[in-house]
């Protein structure tokens, strides 16, 4: 009987040997846990919680166990902490996925994870401590055997007591690109700026403070605004009342401007284009603050400022009415004189035609509140009563110094001097008549000319600026930039003549804002549905397809075309409408309307300094 016993005894143990444990690596016969992979997070993930943000979603993945026996398999996600040595066959925290366990993920939240982390006994590090490790894998059940992933993979927890996030926005100044005077001497003058609040994860005791950030205008590379890098500080910044804890701040115009004087430019009349947001932050002292969890920035909004208030001068006069330039003597509808933009200066002028005995005077704005006669000397009278009065008809440019009360009326003309000005060079006394352009209309001029390849520009005197700024002093003009760009006055040159050979110029003052200049192919072409090439522009038109212009000399093009029943219009180079002439009544204009013809064989004219036309 003892006997017995002992075998007994024996074969329970090795029945007890022999058994699985519930945790075990070794493929099971009912499950086939081979395919039972981790895949998301990877390991090593850091998961920084924003208690802001609690229903931030945290999923995790894996591939699925197999069946050998066709039952369903559940899981379990399993977890243990690392740094207490914690074993993963002996997790502290065990959760069914998704869809009562028999998803292949598990979807929680912030929230979830840290209520469960809690329930747990796991630490919730703060961002100024070491992060949690936590080690996890799945488990796949079937109802009565177990296997576990052969994977462990680690998370990196880190909570943060304090959290912000959005939404969070500018209320105003609204964002504007259109370019707003503000005073910059006035201390009563207010600008509001405000914005919305964001939700923080404790306000009692981390309420959000705030900080208004002025960052210069980017844009991308096809010249859109985009958002400022915040990353980088801001060139000036402003904080709110109320310990920074307010959602609006007033600015006086002064404080403004002293700021943009201070970090960023002390010219006056630079229009100054701004980004401006609000940063908003929540987080103890003793805390490392993180982007996007304890500091958010609203998105911006675009500020223009200029500092100096534009004042527009107007010429008033009884020849308005014949140049079609409204009524006599009407400021409303009065020609604007050209300001010029050079810093300090106070100058207007205006290069116009005017008729033998016409009388004007100058106002400032579309009134008569502020305006100036002359007594005949050089001098502006404010209010007075002497007209200013030309005796011969012809073009002229009229000066005017407000600052310095001083007006100058002489010759209007322009030319090009330069390298590039064959017969001239850098020589303003040889300019005219050389290289004189035609007065086509008021503050505009177009030359056509054979140049050199070389540097010019085009000067409106037959002498050189002295370095003075005053109503006396010639005006050359150069620019910074290719055709189309702003000129600027006594300063550089135009850029180089790249090849030798005919070219068309255009002075262009009828941008009071923004004087400019063209220059295109010296050439012409007859374009249409009359010709042989119809309106198809493109380079590869042969001579009977576009019909060329001969140059005749003093802005006058000449030929004999053969067209059909049809429309035509005038075009300066093959393949491009940038810069055509259409017309009406024998006038030509750029850009103008269709020339309706009947079929035949003509002699056409186009004169560009008469600005006319005619098809004979």
């Amino acid at each position: 009987m003892k006997k017995l016993s002992y075998l007994f005894i024996l074969l329970l143990i090795t029945v007890m040997g022999c058994r699985k444990d519930p945790f075990q690596l070794a493929a099971d016969p009912a499950i086939n846990s081979t395919g039972l992979r981790l895949l998301l997070p990877f390991t090593g993930t850091s998961i920084n919680i924003n208690p802001a943000l609690g229903n931030t979603p945290v999923v995790l993945t894996w591939s699925p166990a197999t069946s050998n026996t066709g039952s369903p398999i559940t899981y379990k996600w399993v977890a243990v902490g690392k740094t207490a040595g914690g074993n993963i066959d002996a997790p502290s925290l065990s959760i069914a996925s998704d869809n009562n366990g028999t998803a292949t993920k598990l979807s929680l939240t912030y929230a979830s994870l840290k209520a469960a982390m809690e329930k747990a006994g796991f630490p919730l590090p703060t961002s100024d401590q070491a992060p949690f490790e936590m080690l996890w894998s799945v488990v796949a059940e079937d109802g009565k055997t177990t296997a576990r992933s052969q994977d462990v993979y680690t998370i990196n927890i880190l909570y943060n007591r304090d959290g912000i996030t959005f939404p969070f926005s500018l209320i105003g100044l609204p964002s504007s690109t259109s370019t707003t005077y503000y005073d910059p001497a006035s201390a009563s003058n207010m600008l509001t700026f405000n914005w919305t609040k964001p939700t923080v994860a404790r306000p009692s005791v981390n309420p959000p403070k705030f900080s208004v950030q002025f960052y210069a205008e980017a844009k991308d590379g096809n010249g859109n605004i985009i958002q400022p890098d915040v990353t980088k500080a801001p060139l000036f910044s402003v904080t709110p009342g109320n310990s920074a804890k307010d959602t609006f701040i007033n600015i006086s115009t002064k404080a403004l401007s002293d700021s943009i004087t201070k970090y960023i430019t002390s010219d006056l009349t630079a229009t100054v284009k701004l980004s401006w947001t609000v940063k908003a932050s929540s987080y103890s002292s003793t805390v490392t603050p993180i982007p996007g969890i304890h500091i958010i920035w609203a998105p911006a909004n675009s500020l223009y400022v200029i500092r100096v208030n534009t004042i527009r001068l107007y010429m008033p006069g009884g020849y308005q009415a014949s140049q079609n330039l409204g009524n006599n003597w009407d400021p409303p509808t009065a020609p604007e004189l050209i300001r010029d933009t050079r810093t300090t200066n106070q100058l207007y002028y205006t290069y116009a035609y005017l008729n033998a005995n016409d009388q004007f005077k100058i106002t400032q704005g579309r009134s008569w509140d502020v305006n100036w006669g002359q007594d005949g000397a050089g001098n502006l009278v404010p209010g007075g009563n002497n007209n200013f009065k030309v005796d011969t008809a012809g073009i002229y440019r009229i000066s005017i110094d407000r600052t310095n009360l001083k007006y100058d009326i002489r010759l209007g003309r322009m030319g090009f001097v330069g390298g590039a000005v064959t017969g001239v060079g850098w020589n303003p006394p040889s300019v005219f008549p050389t290289s004189a352009m035609a007065y086509i209309a008021r503050d505009q001029f177009l030359g056509i000319y054979d140049f050199a390849a070389d540097g010019w520009k085009m000067i409106d005197n037959d002498s050189w600026n002295n370095g003075d700024i005053n109503v006396t002093n010639t005006r050359s003009y150069g620019s910074l930039g290719a055709s189309g760009s702003s000129l600027v006055v006594n300063a550089d040159n135009m850029p180089n003549i790249a090849s030798a050979g005919k070219y068309r110029v255009i002075w262009d003052g009828s941008d009071k804002n923004n004087i400019k200049y063209s220059l295109s192919n010296g050439a012409m072409y007859v374009i249409g549905s009359a010709t042989l090439g119809g309106w198809d522009n493109n380079a590869s038109q042969n001579d009977t397809q576009r019909p060329p212009l001969a140059y005749m000399g003093n802005g006058v093009w000449q030929g004999s075309v053969t067209l059909t029943a049809g429309e035509i219009k005038f075009i300066v180079l093959k393949g491009s409408w940038d810069f055509n002439y259409g017309g009406s009544g024998g006038k030509i204009s750029q850009g103008g309307a269709n020339i309706a013809v009947s079929a035949g064989t003509y002699t056409i004219t186009v004169d560009e300094y008469n600005q006319t036309y005619t098809i004979n």
